[in-house]
């Protein structure tokens, strides 16, 4: 998927620079012939071109692997809404080629918001209660599925567990209530 992606982005870059410079190539010829464009000055403009490639083909290369922020990226699969005052233990984010990745984020939760959070959890339209203190292992009939997206929240005796897949990424995440941490996953095999 990287290999098309880097074909893409230098057939688009090469495809606007060839335009540009058709725009260009009149506009050269009259300034040759009118005598403001000597040699020195077309070199300098073609360095120009090539170190304006350079920069749009390393922007694309840079935007294409940006990442919203962790904390973002678990409320918004979990649907739920974490407090703003967080301790941040862990946050990891390992890239591997061409497509797979690794996100590991792990917070602390201060005493005073563990209810809120727990209300939120509660109130999540992930959450199911058929699943409390389930012995076994989760299996597919487990999840909730709302619109394209399949998931859960459930509470074990001293924790609460949220799992989903979708688009072939494992995201889970584990609530321990004992020690007050949130430990978030997300994997792209």
């Amino acid at each position: 998927m990287i290999l098309f992606f880097l074909f893409g982005m230098v057939f688009l870059i090469s495809s606007l620079g060839g335009l540009l410079y058709l725009i260009y190539w009149p506009l050269k010829i009259h300034l040759r012939r009118s005598g403001w464009l000597t040699y020195e000055r077309n070199k300098t403009i073609n360095r120009i071109y090539i170190a304006f490639l350079i920069i749009m083909f390393s922007l694309s290369i840079f935007f294409r692997n940006y990442r919203s922020p962790s904390k973002k990226r678990l409320e918004e699969i979990s649907e739920i809404k974490l407090p703003i005052k967080l301790n941040v233990i862990k946050d990891e984010y390992s890239d591997y080629f061409p497509d797979d990745f690794t996100l590991e984020y792990k917070v602390d939760i201060l005493e005073e918001d563990e209810s809120k959070l727990i209300q939120s959890i509660q109130n999540s339209r992930f959450y199911s209660r058929n699943l409390e203190n389930k012995a076994h292992i989760i299996d597919p009939t487990d999840y909730i599925t709302i619109g394209s997206k399949r998931a859960f929240w459930t509470k074990s005796s001293m924790n609460y567990i949220f799992k989903s897949q979708n688009d072939g990424i494992y995201f889970s995440v584990n609530y321990d209530t004992l020690n007050n941490q949130i430990e978030y996953i997300e994997v792209s095999p």
